[in-house]
């Protein structure tokens, strides 16, 4: 039974992940963007305190606890709010998904950056396919011809684009070792700090 139930998180994740973009459309009519996702961190921290107390979880030390912070900043705060932001300034959910749906190929390549070591053919190639898909999707469908894209909501895009792909190997470099529900734990305190910041500075913070 525990088996199967394992399997099915790939699939979970995978629900989770792309609804976001759904509740964020449908959402930020109503609120700003920073203001929303404080809110829901806010939330997460609790749940994650609870998580923690529960299965008495082993603190993390002072250096964890940063740079998980660090990583939930980047992966979370500056993700999901470049994301928010963008859908919130004028650009459709749809694209917004396809912009940063490059992460993967464009944390392949700065991961091999970072490393210092060259990019095979196949892989500039994918880095070149994906990012024709973007264009051939979005050309498609037809939506460049009645969107009219901001210069804030473009730069929230590829914010969010960048900071999870950072983020991501970041994490590879930082993450060995860390009790999951531990570092999510920072992590989100992370982006609370970010997103109350952001908040705070920018927003009226008015539903």
């Amino acid at each position: 039974m525990a088996a199967r139930l394992t399997d099915l998180i790939p699939f979970l994740f995978v629900f989770l992940w792309s609804t976001g973009f759904i509740a964020a459309k449908y959402a930020l009519p109503y609120i700003e963007p920073f203001y929303l996702l404080f809110t829901r961190s806010a939330i997460t921290v609790a749940v994650f305190l609870l998580l923690c107390l529960v299965f008495q979880v082993r603190a993390l030390t002072l250096r964890q606890a940063r740079q998980q912070m660090v990583t939930g900043i980047l992966i979370h705060g500056t993700y999901l709010g470049g994301v928010f932001a963008a859908i919130k300034w004028g650009m459709p959910a749809g694209i917004t998904a396809m912009v940063v749906g490059v992460q993967p190929v464009l944390t392949a390549l700065l991961g091999r950056v970072a490393l210092g070591a060259k990019l095979q053919a196949i892989q500039w190639f994918g880095l070149a396919l994906g990012l024709g898909g973007v264009t051939l999707v979005l050309w498609s469908t037809h939506q460049h011809e009645t969107m009219n894209l901001t210069g804030p909501s473009v730069m929230a895009a590829l914010a969010a684009l960048f900071g999870i792909s950072i983020g991501t190997i970041y994490q590879k470099r930082v993450g060995k070792g860390i009790n999951l529900i531990a570092g999510s734990f920072w992590q989100y305190i992370g982006m609370l700090l970010l997103m109350a910041f952001m908040a705070w500075s920018f927003e009226s913070r008015t539903a």
